[in-house]
């Protein structure tokens, strides 16, 4: 038997999204191969779906154009995905991410280490030594 997976918002969103789904494939008298065969997909994906393990952006797409449903699968990938991010993102990383998609330069200040792509290797040795001990030149 496989084993359980802990509790999680992605997977609650996920067995959210599939429940949706499996409401509006009964509701429109499909079955799964029948649904599967309209979309361009396997069975097993539906299946997969609907059981809240997977979900593709593409198969929520081609849901909401399927069942004219306004974008909500869509809403519900886009949300299943932000959760997911914010699960392993510091506070703050989302915005930052957002808006450096629209910068047109990156700044960084450090008074004490130099960041990123201007470190040598020299340099990078130099700051391990110190914060190992071993140079304790300063």
């Amino acid at each position: 038997m496989p084993a359980e997976q802990p509790f999680s918002p992605r997977t609650a969103l996920c067995a959210f999204f599939g429940a949706e789904l499996r409401r509006k494939r009964e509701q429109a008298g499909l079955t799964g191969k029948e649904l599967a065969d309209a979309l361009g997909c396997t069975p097993q994906w539906i299946s997969t779906m609907e059981s809240g393990r997977k979900v593709s952006e593409q198969s929520a797409l081609d849901l909401d154009t399927y069942f004219k449903t306004d974008g909500c699968f869509h809403r519900m990938w886009k949300l299943i995905n932000d959760v997911e991010l914010q699960t392993f993102l510091p506070p703050g990383f989302t915005e930052y991410a957002e808006r450096e998609k629209k910068a047109s330069s990156v700044r960084v200040f450090s008074a004490l280490l130099v960041n990123g792509l201007f470190r040598s290797d020299q340099y990078a040795r130099s700051i391990i030594d110190i914060k190992s001990g071993a140079g304790d030149r300063y």
